[in-house]
């Protein structure tokens, strides 16, 4: 992702999904995706098999994508569904991030969910066990500003 084009086809991948959540919410294989990555992000993690390279990507791929939700949630959901861990953790991403980093604001990645949508992130949460993880119930607070479910603080 060092060359520029790298940089702008994922740019553009993000912003097509912004689109597409703009435009049709979240649909079944949103809904898997985020199962297995927000589950990545934000469940315990203390004791991972592997190799100290393979946990430095890991925490890389983390870091890296609650440098995207401290920017904009909306933002952050579409780099979550659009951008594998894998890709989040490579050092080019960097890139990627500065340039939204460098944004003066962040109204074009706004985005409106549904009540449905809302039941199906609190069901994923309680399955996966992250309710009480702060980055999830700071993403709940931001996209449902109506407030948490119960049993979320």
């Amino acid at each position: 992702m060092s060359h520029p084009e790298e940089v702008n086809t994922t740019i553009a991948r993000i912003n097509h999904q912004v689109a597409d959540l703009q435009s049709h919410g979240l649909t079944r294989h949103h809904t898997e995706i985020l199962r297995n990555r927000l589950g990545f992000l934000w469940c315990e993690h203390d004791i991972e098999p592997g190799s100290s390279s393979t946990k430095w990507r890991k925490e890389r791929a983390r870091r890296n994508y609650t440098d995207v939700q401290n920017l904009c949630q909306g933002l952050f959901l579409a780099a979550v569904l659009a951008i594998s861990p894998t890709e989040c953790a490579r050092t080019s991403f960097d890139n990627v991030l500065e340039h939204f980093i460098r944004l003066d604001n962040y109204h074009s990645y706004c985005v409106t969910l549904s009540s449905n949508d809302k039941t199906n992130l609190e069901s994923l949460a309680a399955e996966n066990g992250f309710t009480n993880n702060l980055g999830y119930q700071k993403f709940m607070r931001t996209l449902f500003p109506s407030g948490l479910s119960r049993g979320a603080l």
